[in-house]
């Protein structure tokens, strides 16, 4: 196999990703995803991070973004066991700093 074999599955430029496939045989296929959109959403974020300095906190603040198979993966299970401390836990993380729209501590 070569890296020519891979075929174009699908791509979604409202999401920003692109799903490959490279059949390994009849019923065996490898799918690689492809997340192009990912330095134009951090760099949104960003930009939404700095024209929030110095705003209030308050309620219906929104404090982060995340794409989609990110908070389905991450941020849906924590609002649905009602885990909000996990959920501040994540947020509040310096590991997932990139996707806050908003300083401090939630």
């Amino acid at each position: 196999m070569m890296s020519s074999d891979w075929y174009l599955m699908s791509d979604n430029p409202t999401l920003g990703v692109r799903r490959w496939g490279l059949d390994l045989d009849d019923k065996q296929t490898i799918v690689r995803t492809e997340y192009y959109a990912a330095n134009s959403f951090f760099e949104a974020n960003a930009t939404e991070f700095k024209e929030t300095e110095g705003q209030r906190f308050g309620e219906w603040r929104k404090v982060a973004s995340t794409p989609m198979h990110i908070a389905a993966r991450e941020i849906l299970p924590r609002l649905q066991d009602g885990n909000e401390t996990s959920l501040k836990k994540w947020l509040n993380s310096s590991d997932h700093s990139a996707f806050r729209t908003f300083k401090g501590s939630i």
